[in-house]
């Protein structure tokens, strides 16, 4: 059977990454790599969703399921021990009659074949799976915050900008209403802007909309009740830095909880196999009882008989259900190692995915800012024109809207390329645990 990460080639080296590639170089994408945003209050929510997330509780709650699952199995190579006492009186119409009883019984089953120590070992490898699945919830919750709060400070950020717009405008309309007074403009460019600014009081209600919805969403990741978060703190986005250092893949995988989970659960599938294998063979038990019984309670305890007895159990026939129960186990490990190879090729898409889309998004966003320096040097100019006569108002309106477009494009690029880069810092995390 094909070793597990013998299944996948991995790579020498991911496509890009912020610097080094040895395996310290990724240290800092490992533990709280949102505090690469330099963020008070996105620490702040993340340490409350790690605490509070009813989800996280639920996947720790799981652990201890699984650690209970694992001790009984530890129990099983260790020989039980009970004690029984009985006690009993008759009643007639001269006297009574009294009777007792007590016992100690153990039991005992011999692993000769390894069945019990592959069965507990099982167990452990599953707790083990459970465990780095609650790790590998833990991250998600981070990222799921990061991206909510960027949303949210995007948010704000927009509607801060369009008030601004909409504040420019106004004091446009003023000066279109005195120059129509005088003669100067017309009154459909006293509409136009008019209309101009109306536009933006309806962006700016469905802007407080979504607002308040992205606080609602964040709530539920910090397990408070919607429509308790309030607004940001502040409403300037962060820069996202550097890249981060990825590191190589071979210690990537190590790294990853959800891709231990995986192989933790290639582990448990071979031992499963393993049990599957020992049940063919026959069994051998041995139980022993100490213990007295009397017909009156006199001399109870004074006299007592000691039994031991041992029981050999081979299967004979069984229509095939044992050879069958291994074939199946052999097809479960194989699942296993073919679900790991193919979530670490997901994985390896998916730092690679992030790589590629974070470096395309910066560029984006220059061009955006350049695209912006560009309108507003239009803008001036068509109303410098205007002013004196040369342009039509409809040519000012024209560059108005394409510069406060490309401001709203800006803050809204920035939004993206750090939702990319939750997506990075997720993709390459290792346990916050």
């Amino acid at each position: 059977m094909e070793p597990p990460l013998e299944a996948v080639a991995l790579p020498e080296r991911f496509a890009g990454t912020g610097g080094g590639a040895g395996s310290g170089a990724a240290a800092k994408a490992e533990r709280e790599w949102w505090r690469a945003f330099a963020s008070p209050e996105l620490d702040g929510l993340v340490t409350e969703a790690l605490r509070a997330n009813h989800g996280l509780g639920a996947a720790r709650e799981r652990v201890v399921q699984a650690d209970a699952v694992m001790r009984q199995a530890r129990a099983a190579l260790i020989p039980t021990l009970d004690f029984g006492l009985q006690a009993e009186e008759t009643r007639r119409r001269r006297g009574g009659a009294g009777a007792g009883a007590w016992r100690w019984e153990t039991s005992y089953e011999a692993d000769l074949w390894g069945r019990l120590r592959s069965a507990r070992d099982a167990a452990a490898l599953d707790r083990e799976a459970t465990v780095f699945d609650a790790q590998a919830l833990e991250l998600s919750v981070a990222a799921a915050v990061a991206t909510a709060w960027v949303r949210w400070v995007s948010q704000e950020a927009q509607i801060d900008l369009l008030k601004n717009q909409r504040a420019t405008n106004l004091q446009g309309l003023e000066l279109l209403r005195l120059r129509n007074r005088r003669g100067q403009a017309s009154a459909a460019d006293v509409a136009q802007q008019e209309q101009l600014v109306e536009s933006l009081n309806g962006e700016i209600e469905l802007a407080e909309g979504r607002l308040e919805v992205f606080a609602n969403a964040l709530a539920v990741w910090c397990g408070r009740i919607p429509g308790t978060m309030g607004r940001p703190a502040k409403s300037v986005l962060p820069s996202p830095g550097p890249l981060p250092q990825t590191g190589v893949p071979g210690d990537w995988v190590v790294r990853r909880p959800d891709l231990q989970r995986a192989l933790a659960r290639v582990a448990a599938a071979d031992k499963r196999l393993a049990v599957a294998v020992a049940d063919q063979f026959p069994r051998v038990s041995v139980a022993g009882s100490l213990g007295e019984s009397r017909s009156d309670w006199s001399g109870l305890f004074d006299d007592w008989a000691l039994r031991l007895g041992a029981n050999l159990a081979a299967p004979v026939v069984d229509g095939g259900r044992r050879r069958a129960e291994v074939e199946r186990q052999e097809a479960v490990r194989r699942e296993a190692v073919r679900s790991f190879a193919n979530e670490v090729i997901e994985a390896l898409a998916e730092v690679e995915d992030a790589l590629v889309l974070d470096r395309r998004q910066e560029r984006h966003l220059r061009s955006l800012e350049e695209q912006e320096r560009l309108a507003a040097f239009a803008l001036e100019r068509a109303r410098a024109g205007y002013l004196a006569g040369d342009e039509t108002y409809l040519r000012v309106l024209d560059a108005v809207r394409s510069s406060q477009n490309l401001q709203r494009n800006v803050v809204a690029a920035r939004q993206q390329w750090l939702e990319l880069r939750v997506a990075l810092f997720l993709a390459l995390a290792g346990s916050l645990s």
